[in-house]
């Protein structure tokens, strides 16, 4: 590989699991939207305790009934029906905006407020860790990835998933292991990031490249960058988490990402017939060392008031959307006629906006909603 340039590093998935009994009045919310959601086949909002959050129309996998968005910037949840004290039946998936955006404590802390806020008690050092993956993101235009350079445990499956370039026989993506166990993903993340039009990171780049001088904010991205995953599924996570809690996952996750490092590493292929005896590529030197502080200092981007605009932009068209359906359903079971659903809209919007004054002390609460979109400053 040639000459690379470090960009930033941090956690990138994950997954939790809580006990707790979710109040009954909350999953009977979530029951109502979801059947509403299945029926629309469109996801519908609901507020709970002052907590907006988006109900899709199926559960998950795992026995899961119920599905819960809470943004861009925020988890995944997953609530199993009627739960007890004292089983795993609530889980989470941070997403990685999040662990992006705010670090791994904050973005944890935010978890254990939701739950808090729609009135589960629990236990937030016994929360229970399924996975982790952490980023390693990189400038190297000119990298030509080989699969033959990673060498791997004996013990490690090895499953390669190549995507080539239109333009030739490029490898642009590589995974190399198997969860629940260890794994290691390498692949061209500007590639993603305009094959999935993902204004996020693409704002998440652009204010790291300026923040080192390098671009100015409101030019394209470069090519080139690429990102390194090490994913630890829940066996890996137990040979140093036992038990998998929380605060004992927070004091051993550097040795439990050095370990996939060594099992699976990249290596500068040389006429050695013994690939073990392959030196390291430079990369993979800095990826390593990078765990003896995981996290500790600004690991986290920091996103410009440029990207925070054009971001709310992108989140509030998606809010309309939303808003738009919500409103077609209601004048649809009131089989309010097309000549009169303008005065229908003006007239439910208008009623809606008397219940939310009357309801709330609309400036600490506007504030308070504006915050948990992860788009505003504090």
């Amino acid at each position: 590989m040639t000459d690379f340039m470090f960009l930033r590093s941090g956690f990138d998935t994950l997954e939790l699991a809580y006990q707790g009994k979710v109040p009954p009045t909350f999953l009977d919310e979530l029951a109502d939207a979801k059947k509403r959601a299945a029926e629309t086949r469109q996801a519908e909002p609901i507020t709970f305790n002052g907590l907006t959050v988006i109900v899709e129309g199926s559960g998950g996998q795992g026995g899961y009934a119920y599905r819960v968005n809470t943004g861009p910037f925020g988890a995944i949840w997953k609530f199993r029906d009627r739960p007890s004290n004292n089983q795993w039946d609530i889980h989470v998936k941070i997403r990685a905006y999040a662990l992006a955006t705010k670090g791994l404590q904050a973005a944890k802390s935010e978890c254990d407020e939701f739950l808090k806020s729609i009135g589960v008690a629990f236990d937030p050092m016994n929360a229970r860790v399924g996975r982790a993956d952490f980023a390693f993101d990189f400038l190297a235009p000119n990298l030509e990835l080989n699969s033959n350079e990673f060498v791997s445990h004996a013990r490690t499956t090895k499953a390669d998933q190549i995507d080539r370039e239109i333009h030739g026989d490029r490898i642009s993506y590589l995974r190399i292991g198997k969860l629940p166990g260890k794994q290691v993903c390498i692949y061209d993340k500007s590639k993603a990031i305009t094959d999935k039009r993902d204004i996020i990171w693409e704002e998440i780049f652009k204010a790291k490249f300026s923040e080192l001088g390098i671009l100015a904010i409101d030019k394209e991205l470069p090519k080139g960058i690429w990102r390194i995953e090490l994913r630890a599924g829940k066996n890996q996570i137990e040979k140093y988490v036992k038990p998998r809690r929380w605060d004992v996952f927070e004091s051993n996750s550097a040795e439990i990402f050095q370990d996939i490092s060594r099992a699976i590493s990249w290596r500068q292929q040389t006429a050695d017939s013994n690939r073990s005896r392959w030196p390291y590529r430079s990369i993979w030197t800095a990826l390593s060392n990078n765990f003896s502080s995981p996290e500790r200092g600004p690991a986290y981007a920091v996103l410009s008031d440029t990207a925070l605009s054009r971001l709310r932009t992108e989140h509030s068209s998606g809010l309309s959307s939303q808003f738009r359906g919500v409103l077609a359903t209601m004048a649809a079971i009131d089989e309010v006629s097309d000549h009169a659903l303008v005065a229908f809209a003006q007239k439910a919007s208008t009623k809606a906006a008397l219940e939310i004054s009357s309801s709330f002390n609309w400036e600490a609460e506007s504030s308070k909603r504006r915050l948990r979109t992860g788009l505003y400053r504090d």
